[in-house]
């Protein structure tokens, strides 16, 4: 394990700034997300809104990625946006989505529900997950140590019976260690430090299979998952969300 990334107060303004990016294309994604759409168009659509922001996707500077975003549907922990990908009613998908503005990165990721015929325990997974990461965000202050988001999650997912691939405690920069779900953060918090949180929670198992692209990663037992991730600052007295919405709800559903 390694510890969280601290900065000055000038950097955290611009990192603000680049969160704030981010948000913005996962709310104007909403509309897009539709049956009958595949995930190479959502790629299209948010690589299109990224140049919109002056900004540019993180994600292609990872070593051989061949896309702008992440789109899980279903049972797909982390998967890769194809023509092939189509999205069905009632499928939940996640997108993730990491832009770099201004010399600072901004990360972000959503459920969404495609259409309106969801199953009430899709739904119950997406909103659980959410409320795993909110109540974890809300514990966190300097002087907190990272064991203790960690069990915060433990305990909201154990109460449903769910189960965790991972907390998702990441720093901020994009490389290599952001595609290991198990390379979580330690230490104790301190104003100024900045990291991503996303926990990935199962309706099944915790074990998943990575595909033969190499990047796409599936629930062993198929079962669904769900993921939200946000981008915390820590304050002189709490913490501060970089990665919320500023027109929409953050939690499902979104469309």
């Amino acid at each position: 394990m390694s510890s969280i990334d601290k900065y000055t107060k000038d950097e955290v303004l611009s990192i603000k700034s680049a969160c704030s990016v981010s948000a913005r294309i996962l709310d104007e994604i909403t509309e897009h997300v539709r049956a009958g759409k595949s995930t190479d168009y959502l790629d299209e659509i948010c690589h299109h809104l990224t140049i919109k922001e002056n900004a540019e996707s993180a994600y292609l500077s990872l070593k051989g990625y061949p896309k702008n975003i992440f789109t899980s549907i279903n049972s797909a922990v982390r998967g890769v946006p194809t023509a092939q990908d189509i999205l069905k009613e009632g499928d939940i998908i996640n997108v993730d989505i990491s832009i770099y503005f201004d010399g600072f990165y901004g990360s972000s990721s959503r459920m969404y529900y495609v259409g309106k015929r969801v199953p009430k325990f899709a739904k119950d997974l997406c909103e659980r997950a959410y409320d795993s990461l909110e109540l974890a965000i809300n514990t966190i202050h300097p002087g907190q140590e990272v064991d203790t988001i960690i069990d915060t999650i433990n305990k909201c997912v154990d109460r449903y019976g769910y189960s965790l691939t991972s907390h998702g405690i990441k720093n901020i920069r994009v490389d290599d260690d952001i595609l290991k779900f198990n390379h979580n953060l330690n230490g104790i918090l301190e104003e100024g430090m900045i990291f991503t949180l996303s926990p990935i929670i199962n309706l099944g198992s915790k074990e998943t299979l990575t595909l033969k692209d190499s990047w796409s990663i599936v629930t062993k037992d198929k079962k669904l998952t769900a993921h939200f991730s946000h981008c915390v600052g820590i304050t002189k007295d709490g913490c501060e969300i970089f990665t919320l919405s500023p027109s929409r709800f953050n939690c499902p559903p979104y469309n």
